[in-house]
């Protein structure tokens, strides 16, 4: 019996297809070569003239610092020498402005976090205005104000009065938050017929009024 054996030629593609296919398999040996070892840094830049957009760079790899030159700063813990005041922030008519338009249950639970030291971060020390500072929405202002070339050498209008709105409540609130809170208080200015202006917008504390202005600080504290 005769069988025909049919004989399968080898498959032929177009050289255009082999060609596509070579590029192909040397493009993805390519990436396996080029790609970043698992611990190498990646990074990319983008520079101000646009040559660079998001451009990623060569990879950085880990390596062992250099040992530092120069002097050297050490801690001991065990040796202490001055100690601190406290650690806080200010409390100006700014923000206590803002703290007076929250709700009630806001305010006290935002001095709460700030002051409290079992529900808060602790902090014990607030810087305070005397009078009013530049940054406010309200007209500057002093707790010894008067007319162009009027004086007070005896401090007969010290008020502070204007402090009553909003400052003073939200100051005690905040030292009911820390029984233990200090207040630092700094003016801006003095008063304006203190200085060589006139107002409390530049110029300097004349001195025939530095006893007066001491004793207005003695005011403030008593106030």
């Amino acid at each position: 019996m005769n069988r025909n054996l049919t004989s399968r030629s080898p498959c032929r593609l177009p050289s255009a297809r082999l060609a596509l296919l070579a590029v192909g398999l040397g493009w993805a040996a390519a990436s396996l070569i080029a790609a970043p070892a698992a611990d190498a840094i990646r990074w990319w830049v983008s520079t101000a003239d646009l040559k660079q957009q998001l451009t990623e760079q060569p990879p950085l790899v880990w390596q062992t610092a250099a040992p530092p030159r120069g002097n050297r700063i050490a801690v001991t813990p065990a040796e202490t020498y001055q100690t601190m005041l406290g650690l806080g922030s200010s409390l100006e008519p700014s923000t206590c402005w803002n703290l007076s338009r929250m709700s009630a249950e806001d305010r006290e639970r935002t001095l709460e976090r700030l002051l409290d030291r079992e529900r808060g971060i602790g902090m014990n020390l607030m810087r305070i205005c005397m009078g009013t500072p530049d940054f406010t929405g309200d007209p500057w202002y002093s707790y010894d104000d008067l007319g162009p070339g009027d004086s007070d050498p005896e401090l007969k209008r010290f008020s502070i009065e204007k402090d009553r709105a909003y400052i003073l409540p939200i100051l005690k609130l905040a030292k009911r938050k820390n029984p233990d809170l200090l207040f630092f208080a700094s003016p801006w200015s003095p008063p304006g017929w203190m200085k060589s202006t006139g107002t409390m917008i530049g110029g300097h504390l004349l001195p025939r009024w530095y006893a007066v202005y001491a004793d207005y600080f003695v005011k403030f504290i008593r106030a």
